[in-house]
């Protein structure tokens, strides 16, 4: 990586960009990313559901769908 903006204004400068990682450390176990393990992966959706009713008859009322993981 490199530096577009140097760091103004009282800022912290960046990190040894060396160090820095940008993308899933190699030697990491599967699923997990850098160390850490709350993210997702290969997420597969349900189908949505029907919409619900109207909260309103005029106006602006509003309808909703949702989809499970």
């Amino acid at each position: 990586r490199t530096v577009k903006i140097s760091n103004d204004f009282g800022g912290a400068p960046c990190g040894n960009l060396a160090d820095e990682k940008s993308g899933p450390d190699p030697d990491a176990s599967p699923g997990t990313w850098g160390g850490c393990t709350n993210f997702c992966m290969d997420c597969q959706l349900s189908e949505w559901t029907e919409w619900s009713d109207c909260t309103k008859t005029c106006a602006s009322g509003s309808s909703s769908r949702e989809r499970e993981e």
